[in-house]
């Protein structure tokens, strides 16, 4: 049944071959000049807007001073349930380690962290088991203040950041450090490398921590799931500061950079919409002429069709496939040319959706357009038709 069908789409094609040709020049044109155009300024907006995304337009930045109690772990489960926020990082207060074979040797702040710190994680940051929330409110030591007291004995484990196994001269990587002065020894197990919006604390290394009441945060990272949630994100972190002196706390976001954002997607969004749409406009109404002088020309065809027991959905179905066939080969063919210009021309080349959207998008619409030729062709008198000189 689809061997025919085929068959009887590609004898078609070949019976037409003029007006075949030119419905596939006429969609490869606008498929080429979608491309050109509202693709390259696409691929501009791509690279704009991920230069703008580096610079993390969605962070909420908070830190405090004096260790106020109210701001502790718990703050980090309690915003990750909110649907506008997409991630949340607590760290607490830092503190300097050394090589512990070279103590004289360079620092590097250390701090334990809560929460999100990245996708990639070695499987023992994310199997971290909820611990017992610790009755102790004493602290005698930079490592206790942080956290780290490991009931096990052993000494805690550490992930490094980008440079910081580098500083302390770990050449393979791992090592063991000390707090400074004569504190416990911790081990650096892994290295990663943090999202953007926590990558611009520097060279560090975090112990991941499980969530208790009493374990102090000096900074937290909130991530909101758009950059248009920013005002509202940074509302609702202030709202649970409330309790916190205000001289103790520096809330910052990047609402700049969220306009900026939203200013540049929309102006460029709206250019490309008005040339885009024009060219499926175009493309459409060439689409149009030529299926109908496609139709006009087989009338006899379609009538001895329907003479011989076709059916109208078999008619409109034929013209369809025919055109749904040329409209892809035109549109990959328009696609091809445009984005061979671009890199010539050494261009931004548009993202893979922009690309996708304007192939199915024409070759759609040039089929959208051939409904009503093949609807025409489809409801004629067979007798009238077969009439035709």
């Amino acid at each position: 049944m689809i061997r025919s069908v085929l068959y009887e789409v590609f004898a078609s094609i070949r019976s037409q071959t003029v007006t075949s040709l030119i419905l596939v020049l006429l969609i490869a044109g606008a498929s080429a000049s979608v491309i050109l155009t509202a693709g390259q300024s696409a691929g501009a907006q791509a690279s704009v807007l991920s230069t703008v995304d580096s610079l993390s337009p969605r962070t909420i930045n908070v830190y405090v001073s004096n260790n106020p109690p109210e701001f502790n772990a718990t703050l980090v489960e309690t915003l990750k349930s909110y649907d506008l926020i997409e991630s949340v990082t607590g760290f607490g207060p830092a503190a300097d380690v050394t090589a512990a074979v070279n103590p004289e040797g360079a620092r590097v702040s250390t701090r334990a962290v809560y929460g999100n710190i990245g996708t990639r994680m070695p499987h023992w940051v994310n199997a971290l088991n909820q611990a017992e929330t610790s009755q102790s409110g004493e602290t005698t030591s930079p490592e206790e203040t942080l956290g780290f007291a490991d009931e096990t004995g052993l000494p805690p484990r550490a992930v490094s950041t980008k440079n910081a196994t580098d500083l302390l001269g770990f050449t393979a990587g791992v090592g063991v450090a000390r707090f400074v002065p004569d504190g416990e020894e911790i081990l650096v197990t892994d290295s990663i490398s943090l999202p953007e919006h926590l990558d611009v604390m520097g060279p560090m290394l975090l112990i991941p921590r499980p969530m208790r009441e009493d374990e102090p945060l000096a900074a937290l990272a909130v991530s909101a799931a758009r950059p248009e949630d920013v005002d509202v994100v940074t509302a609702i972190v202030r709202g649970y500061l409330r309790e916190v002196p205000s001289e103790n706390v520096t809330v910052s976001n990047s609402k700049m950079l969220a306009d900026l954002r939203s200013a540049i997607s929309g102006e460029i969004t709206a250019s490309n919409r008005t040339l885009i749409i024009g060219s499926f406009a175009a493309a459409s109404a060439a689409s149009i002429i030529v299926v109908w002088t496609v139709v006009l020309l087989r009338r006899k065809d379609f009538g001895r069709r329907r003479a011989l027991g076709a059916s109208r959905s078999a008619i409109v179905g034929l013209v369809l496939a025919q055109v749904w066939t040329l409209g892809v080969i035109g549109a990959l063919a328009g696609f091809a040319i445009g984005i061979g210009a671009l890199g010539i021309q050494g261009a931004v080349i548009p993202p893979p959706d922009f690309n996708v959207a304007v192939v199915v998008g024409m070759a759609a619409g040039s089929v959208i357009a051939a409904l009503i030729p093949a609807t025409w062709a489809a409801w004629r008198d067979p007798l009238t038709e077969l009439r035709v000189p």
